[in-house]
């Protein structure tokens, strides 16, 4: 009877540890799992900045290429006109010479 009950005990005594290191391997499992997914969060938002960072100097580049197509655009109206003034000039000078010679 006494080595059923010593039995019995070391029976309670391994279930008891079983379900202690089945809790402890379960908390272990959890820890790991939400470092996974911190590092994982971590990564994606690291790339996220990057990709926005390439964005941004992607769309510096245009908005700078823009800038110098409009300075190139409003330069070459501003010679257009130039010339257009100094045509009728010139156009004004022949007609009068050509009336003072009439």
């Amino acid at each position: 009877l006494k080595r059923l009950r010593e039995e019995e005990a070391a029976v309670k005594q391994r279930r008891q540890k079983e379900e202690e290191d089945k809790k402890r391997r379960r908390e272990e499992q959890k820890t790991a799992d939400a470092k996974r997914r911190k590092e994982r969060a971590a990564k994606a938002a690291e790339l996220k900045r990057k990709k926005e960072e390439e964005n941004a100097a992607k769309r510096k580049l245009e908005e700078e290429e823009e800038e110098k197509e409009r300075a190139k655009r409003h330069e070459e109206r501003r010679k257009k006109k130039e010339e257009e003034a100094a045509a009728r000039r010139r156009r004004r000078i022949e007609e009068s010479t050509a009336k003072k010679k009439e």
